[in-house]
């Protein structure tokens, strides 16, 4: 900071300067909350204005291209590039975080990860590192990225408050310090002081990052997008209730592209078989999850469980295989139309518990009733009638001649085995699976309501039949002996197991959770391009056709990635009626064909025997150069490189993980400074081969480069035209004359936050310390607590997204508007504002601070964790339970009791209709 700032200047000495600095911020600020534009445009327009206005030297403007912060991060994309390219990430981060069920337990481990991590390194390269890494997990894991990447700029930042080297910002004010306070010759030298040592914040920091998990746990599903809200709370209360039991909604979590239930009707031949007498425990492509029965749902039903009329069995799978199997086994789709006749208020009132229903008796069948349902997917359109309406109230069946069988919603489903699927309130953009008659594609008012409608019983576009061998590495089996529930290859985001074979020959019945894989097996996914690269960097799996794609000529390993290419839609393409062996692919395109998508088709075959048809979309495993090469000829079309689509080196990745590490070691140890550190981690990758140049290159985000550089310069202005100490000076002021010291702390640590929320912490902290040690002397207040303040105060930057860089890094990342920081970090802001007050002004009393913070953290943070633990005990005794149950009559074949007569909660079925 420059010594020609004034300190001292308030509102009423402030120049034109201040003035017109504090209406540019403004009104940047008020196009950033509109979006009219992305924020390193409207950064480098304030920049230029203030510029223009002279607030600053032209020098002083630009001096944030060459600030240590900005290399920082311009490197640290560097590093981060190099340890998720490696493709170890996705294996090593499940291994270390584990695969949460919601998104409430991902939440938790994130944070505490991020927060142990962020205490000891500065935050901004934390960030860098880890939101790859969450990014991956996320997807993995199958939880909403949205409720997790703010968080993790907001715990980054939390735990740069707990050592004085969390964050560069501590350093300036420790710095600060020892000049003023310490050095005999300052006006504020206080005698007997002593330097801030590392943990000498902690007995504040670690309440506040305590405190801030809390509210960002209760909060970001209300908060922030796609979170759960009353919902979710409700869930969680009612498991509270249950001690750890899952609610039956929630169970099917694991269920992959759709939910869907299946109704046993009366005639159907599964009728007093069991559950593996009539195919249905594990069909290739489809799993049963649970069975309802009188009301009540029973999870991990065993194969010798009796099928009777009127039971929804709930499957979760591929969703061309409903129709075959509901068409082979004689089952109906349990659609909203057959629910009212479940419906518990209308069992309750006419005594009709477990009525049957008859075969063939939905309402969606034409008047004819020759015809057979179709199934048919579609999405709501934006202010269609129903939207609002519920299921039940939209009236399917009478207005548009179908039922509604599944709701997929920002690509989560709404599970409703255990609820009612009529009670669901629709929103536009819903995925709806319906089972419509002939007179649906003719109605109007489905015309009115939906878009993209087609039938569902054909495999979806652009999906990929992907053949995996299961191998050894290094005389060590990695996967074969484990059983696929184990072994996690049941949940697989966006892709499901659909067969497997043995010596060439498919394993009927093969994909279930208890099946032992052996070395050597296929395992065929079907899977969407974005999900392959999950399913490809799974230790102890290769593609089929790996060993051709290492004999590429003129093809670096490293340079391999996955290339999607359409085959020219035209008769004459010389590709069309020729397999992938007769065209001799690998050397006459230098690629290997790994997979192939056909509309409406799941092609399951060795790729070089597929013939090639007009519009068939190729997934290839090539080099660097195919696209430029092949874009615009005769033979593909529409050629788009996968991003992240290197093969695996695991090797590799302990190498970059180790490197980085060090790295960050060296610069704990104070031996290398971060810039220097993280530099010779690159260049190490690089030379190693975790990344190429090519990949180094494109990992640098400029956008954000542009956004953190301009960013300070504006800071810049703030301080040089004196605007920044006004509002200090104005907020220290209102604290003195509230009256007493703990507003004055409370003062000094709002000064810090506004200003922070404005320009870089570092220079907020700058400008606050000065006046606060000025306040400590005047006021007599132990200078410990102001300084400690400040710190605190520079790092609570939440409602602004571009307060701190990695705000700005979350915001593009996490696919946030601006107005989310406002509605999420504003209340935080004030919450954190109350409690860390309250935390500062007890500072006398801090191991009481701590008991009582430890107590609530333990009980809020601890409980999903807990509630898992809990219903994992009780599945397991549950399963046990069932599975002895089914030895008993009424539930296997062969008991004294008849299917009709079993009931498991004491209540006998009525009469068949």
């Amino acid at each position: 900071m420059s010594d020609k700032i004034d300190l001292d200047v308030t509102f009423g000495t402030l120049e034109w300067k201040g003035w017109v600095t504090l209406a540019i911020v403004g009104v940047g600020f008020v196009c950033m909350l509109l979006e009219l534009t992305g924020p390193d445009f409207i950064m480098l327009g304030m920049l230029s204005v203030m510029a223009a206005f002279q607030i600053m030297p032209l020098r002083t403007a630009l001096s944030g291209f060459s600030s240590t912060g900005l290399i920082t991060v311009t490197v640290m994309f560097v590093v981060a590039q190099g340890i998720t390219s490696t493709g170890g990430m996705d294996w090593l981060v499940t291994k270390v975080l584990g695969t949460p069920k919601n998104n409430s337990v991902a939440l938790v481990r994130m944070l505490v990860a991020t927060i142990a991590f962020s205490s000891f390194v500065n935050n901004t390269p934390v960030v860098c590192i880890l939101l790859p890494i969450v990014l991956t997990w996320a997807t993995k894991s199958k939880v909403e990225l949205k409720q997790l990447l703010m968080p993790l700029s907001f715990a980054a930042l939390l735990g740069g408050t707990n050592t004085i080297i969390g964050t560069s910002t501590n350093l300036v004010v420790t710095g600060q310090f020892d000049t003023r306070v310490l050095d005999p010759d300052s006006p504020y030298y206080i005698e007997g002081a002593k330097p801030i040592s590392l943990f000498d914040l902690s007995p504040y920091g670690l309440p506040v990052s305590v405190w801030a998990s809390i509210y960002m746990l209760l909060f970001a599903p209300f908060l922030l997008p796609r979170g759960v809200g009353a919902k979710g709370a409700k869930r969680l209360l009612r498991r509270l209730r249950n001690k750890g039991e899952l609610p039956d909604e929630e169970r099917e979590d694991a269920s992959a592209d759709f939910f869907v239930g299946l109704l046993v009707p009366a005639g159907s031949p599964v009728v007093q078989r069991t559950v593996a007498e009539a195919g249905l425990q594990e069909t290739d492509g489809l799993t049963l999850v649970s069975v309802k029965r009188h009301g009540k749902v029973h999870h991990a039903v065993s194969g010798e469980w009796l099928l009777a009329e009127g039971d929804i069995l709930f499957f979760s799978g591929l969703l061309d295989r409903v129709a075959e199997v509901t068409a082979s086994h004689g089952l109906q789709p349990f659609d909203s139309s057959l629910e009212e006749l479940h419906d518990p208020s209308i069992e309750t009132a006419f005594n009709t518990e477990g009525i049957r229903v008859p075969a063939h008796s939905s309402r969606t069948l034409d008047a004819s009733g020759d015809a057979p349902p179709d199934l048919v997917q579609a999405v709501i359109k934006k202010g269609a009638p129903i939207v609002g309406q519920t299921v039940r109230g939209a009236g399917f069946v009478a207005n548009f001649g179908a039922g509604l069988l599944a709701i997929k919603r920002e690509d989560r489903n709404i599970r409703w085995s255990g609820g009612s699927l009529g009670g669901e309130t629709l929103q536009a953009g819903d995925i709806v699976l319906l089972v419509a008659g002939p007179e649906f594609w003719t109605n109007k008012d489905a015309q009115a309501n939906f878009s993209h409608v087609g039938k569902a019983s054909t495999v979806k576009g652009h999906e990929f039949l992907l053949p995996m061998v299961v191998t050894g590495r290094g005389g060590k089996v990695m996967l074969a002996g484990k059983t696929l529930g184990s072994a996690g290859l049941l949940q697989m985001p966006g892709a499901l197991l659909h067969t497997i074979e043995r010596n060439g020959q498919p394993l009927a019945g093969s994909v279930a959770k208890d099946f032992v894989l052996a070395e050597g097996d296929t395992l065929w996914f079907a899977a969407d391009v974005n999900s392959v690269r999950f399913i490809r960097n799974t230790p102890g799996l290769k593609p089929l056709v790996d060993e051709k794609a290492a004999k590429l000529e003129r093809t670096r390993y490293i340079d391999r990635r996955l290339v999607q290419a359409r085959v020219v839609v035209a008769s004459s393409s010389p590709l069309v009626g020729k397999t992938v062996r007769e065209l001799q692919f690998r050397d006459q395109f230098s690629a290997v064909v790994v997979a192939i998508s056909r509309q409406g088709e799941r092609v399951q075959a060795n790729p070089g025997d597929i013939e090639l048809r007009v519009g068939d979309v190729l997934l290839l495993d090539t080099g660097a150069g195919f696209k430029e090469r092949y874009s615009d000829t005769p033979y593909f079309a529409l050629v788009n490189e996968i991003a992240n689509s290197n093969p695996p080196r695991f090797l590799h990745t302990f190498i970059a993980v180790g490197v980085t590490i060090a790295a960050f070691g060296l610069f704990v140890a104070e031996t290398l400074d971060i810039v220097i550190g993280a530099s010779l981690a690159a260049a190490i990758m690089l030379l190693t081969g975790c990344l190429s140049v090519e990949q180094a290159r494109r990992a640098i985000r400029w956008e954000i480069v542009l956004v953190i550089a301009a960013s300070l310069g504006v800071s810049a202005g703030m301080e040089t035209s004196g605007a920044s100490a006004a509002i200090a000076n104005g907020l220290v002021d209102i604290g003195r004359r509230a009256g007493g010291q703990g507003f004055i702390i409370v003062a000094i640590y709002t000064a810090t936050t506004v200003l922070s929320l404005m320009i870089a912490n570092n220079a907020a902290a700058a400008i606050v310390f000065p006046i606060a040690a000025t306040v400590a002397v005047k006021d007599n207040i132990d200078i410990y607590i102001l300084a400690y303040a400040v710190m605190l105060g520079a790092s609570a930057v939440f409602a602004s997204s571009f307060g701190y860089q990695t705000n700005l890094m979350v915001l593009g990342a996490g696919g946030y508007r601006n107005f989310d920081f406002i509605k999420f970090g504003g209340p935080m802001q004030l919450f954190m504002l109350v409690a860390t007050s309250i935390i500062l002004i007890l500072h006398d009393s801090w191991p009481i601070v701590w008991a009582v913070t430890g107590v609530v953290g333990f009980v809020v943070l601890a409980a999903p964790e807990a509630l898992n633990v809990i219903a994992l005990l009780r599945s397991r005794q549950a399963g046990g339970r069932t599975n002895a149950d089914s030895s008993k009559g009424g539930f296997v074949k062969g008991g004294e009791s008849s299917p009709d007569d079993a009931s498991d909660d004491g209540v006998k079925p009525a009469a068949r209709v």
